[in-house]
């Protein structure tokens, strides 16, 4: 619509013998749509407008502050991380907006097969059901080095790697029983015991290994061939793994093994997990996700508030808009020192 027709339309409503309301229903369009071309025509306002929930000033320099500070952190992580450590609620949508209108958005590598939405069934608990792969890293003069790891279906936590030169039986059973003295589960009661899902793999397959699980008590569950949802986590685990590692050529096996301790330790401690509902392996691991995903939704709610209480106050005259913004008072953050 034209601003003639605008014009022409308004003056037809404010003429009217009825009331704003009847004589927009009449015509056929909304209050706020009379109100704000009233505005508009008489000069009180600019085309633009000011959405309540806006991020404030001083969030958007915390954002560009911390993606500076933070370059390997994607979209999600900083919002999740601002949230975390800085008490700043903000959505992903609203961090990525603020970090391409600065050019500090970076490029995300294209997806390779997707696999199915979720896997049909679901654990309840830790150490319910524990995953095992090995994948293959090429060392220079040295050859060929496997990674075996065991990672918790539940929270997704590497409970065991080791680098090895095969992936035979003997060698598989040093990982797993690494994740066994590490979980505490030698003196668990039966019940309690996890299954170890793996692969067709020989070294999976084999009657030493069927013997080794048995006297543990330890359920063996074969992945079906060719379908990723059966090990797909710890099949994705080992591609995020190598995505990271092999950006450094190592030069010895040595360099290797340090390389991937520090990333697990990063990976269980500090990545925040999509699936997890952007929090870490060792929070959903240690009982802490409940208390953080209430913490963070008690910051949405106060910033919320703080956002709308400080552009009503700029609506009224109160305030200005290089005037501080507010601080939002965060709540008790759950212990994370765990």
């Amino acid at each position: 619509m034209t601003d003639p027709l605008r014009q022409e339309t308004v003056e037809v409503i404010a003429r009217s013998p009825q009331t704003i309301a009847a004589a927009c229903q009449e015509v056929g369009i909304g209050r706020s749509s009379f109100y704000r071309w009233r505005q508009r025509l008489q000069g009180a306002v600019t085309t633009e407008r000011q959405a309540w929930n806006r991020l404030l000033e001083s969030e958007r320099e915390t954002i560009l502050q911390r993606a500076k500070e933070k370059p390997d952190l994607s979209a999600r992580e900083l919002a999740f991380w601002l949230v975390d450590h800085d008490f700043i609620s903000v959505s992903e949508a609203s961090v990525r907006r603020v970090l391409r209108a600065h050019g500090l958005l970076p490029r995300q590598a294209p997806e390779l097969a997707p696999a199915s939405k979720e896997y049909h069934r679901k654990t309840k608990r830790r150490n319910e059901l524990w995953q095992s792969d090995a994948t293959r890293f090429f060392v220079p003069d040295w050859g060929h080095y496997w990674l075996v790891s065991i990672l918790d279906d539940y929270s997704r936590r590497i409970l065991a790697w080791k680098i090895l030169r095969d992936v035979q039986t003997p060698s598989l059973v040093e990982v797993i029983q690494q994740a066994v003295e590490a979980t505490g589960l030698i003196s668990a009661p039966p019940i309690e015991k996890p299954a170890l899902l793996t692969d067709n793999g020989s070294g999976y397959i084999s009657w030493a290994m069927e013997e080794y699980l048995r006297f543990h008590g330890l359920k063996h569950l074969r992945a079906r061939a060719h379908h990723p949802q059966t090990n797909g986590k710890i099949e994705r685990w080992h591609r995020t793994a190598k995505a990271e590692v092999t950006l450094i050529v190592h030069t010895s096996p040595d360099e290797l093994r340090e390389a991937i301790g520090r990333f697990v330790n990063y990976y269980n401690a500090e990545r925040y997990h999509e699936a997890l509902g952007n929090v870490t392996p060792d929070d959903v691991y240690f009982g802490r996700r409940e208390g953080i995903l209430r913490c963070r939704k008690e910051l949405q709610i106060r910033a919320v508030i703080a956002r709308r209480e400080h552009y009503r106050k700029m609506r009224k005259g109160q305030g200005n808009a290089g005037a501080e913004t507010p601080k939002v008072q965060p709540p008790r953050p759950p212990d994370l020192s765990h």
